[in-house]
């Protein structure tokens, strides 16, 4: 006795045809879902870091300036970014272990060396 225990969507096309289409399980989805968070993240950080090195530090302490307006917008998109990124990669596990993980690709990613994850 075959078990069922998969949802398709069967449709018989005007010429006769039947098209069979599986669903997107919602395990599927969550993880599509937080592969393209982890992009995004990832994309906003580096823009923002691009942003950050182009900086002069000098602009952060002449108030008068809009520069200095410019500087500490920067760093707060930054650090924005970066709390976006850290939370897309580790997923809410907050062990120290993933967080050193976290660290030590970011820290890499910005150095512009590969990555390499001992299996």
């Amino acid at each position: 006795m075959d078990m069922l225990d998969e949802v398709s969507e069967v449709s018989v096309q005007p010429d006769g045809k039947v098209k069979t289409k599986k669903p997107i399980s919602d395990d599927q989805t969550i993880r599509e879902m937080q592969a393209k968070e982890l992009e995004e993240s990832i994309a906003e950080f580096l823009w923002a870091w691009k942003k950050y090195i182009e900086l002069r530090p000098d602009c952060a302490t002449d108030l008068s300036s809009a520069a200095s307006n410019i500087w500490w917008k920067t760093i707060d998109a930054l650090a924005l970014a970066n709390s976006r990124f850290k939370e897309a990669f580790i997923l809410g596990y907050r062990h120290p272990e993933s967080i050193a993980q976290f660290h030590k690709f970011k820290l890499k990613m910005i150095l512009g060396k590969r990555y390499q994850v001992d299996a």
